[in-house]
């Protein structure tokens, strides 16, 4: 009988996320289906408001409809041209390349030529990949919905959430910082984020 060898957790070996081209993609696979911080509210305040963010290496986009957000990948499903290409802005969900028009559903209603194509849009049935979208006070986050949901965003976030649904709350607008660093994001994070490497390296 041979022995059996265990199988590594999924993370475990993440530096060979920064390497081999097959475990990066497997890596932003699942990063994917987890809860990402997107953007704040009072950029999505008016009918029509969107802001674009990234997940995991995807780009998508946030969008107020009415009294809803909803959140899709940003590319159009006929030819994948990204629909959003600015940080934020407002009006409908239209492609620049050839005038596709979506709903908040995100579902093509207005095709131009649609004849061409065999029927109506909605025989098309031609539809945005979606992003599922909830908030944690004036905090945006999104995920492509994984098999059988997950947890929810509160859940996920447990005792940290009332936290920051309260820091959240601040009627100043956040000032942002942006650096370059000339390195994979990840080792400045992890550098950043444990209590070792501060007071041992630049006590």
């Amino acid at each position: 009988m041979k022995p059996r060898i265990p199988t590594p957790a999924p993370f475990a070996n993440w530096p060979e996320t920064l390497i081999d081209p097959a475990r990066f993609r497997d890596e932003q696979r699942r990063l994917a289906r987890i809860w990402t911080f997107l953007g704040f509210a009072h950029d999505v305040t008016k009918d029509g408001d969107w802001f674009r963010a990234t997940i995991a290496t995807r780009s998508v986009f946030v969008q107020r409809l009415g009294d809803e957000l909803r959140g899709f990948e940003n590319r159009c499903a006929h030819r994948s041209f990204p629909l959003r290409n600015a940080d934020k802005g407002n009006g409908p969900i239209v492609c620049g390349f050839h005038h596709w028009r979506y709903d908040k559903n995100g579902e093509a209603v207005d095709i131009p030529q649609c004849a061409v194509f065999g029927g109506s849009p909605g025989d098309l049935a031609a539809r945005l990949n979606p992003i599922e979208i909830d908030t944690c006070g004036s905090l945006i986050f999104g995920r492509f919905a994984p098999p059988g949901s997950g947890p929810s965003l509160r859940l996920y976030l447990g005792d940290s959430f009332d936290i920051l649904a309260a820091i959240s709350g601040a009627s100043v607008a956040p000032k942002f910082v942006t650096r370059t660093v000339e390195a994979n994001w990840r080792l400045c994070f992890h550098a950043n984020v444990e209590d070792y490497h501060g007071p041992v390296i630049h006590a």
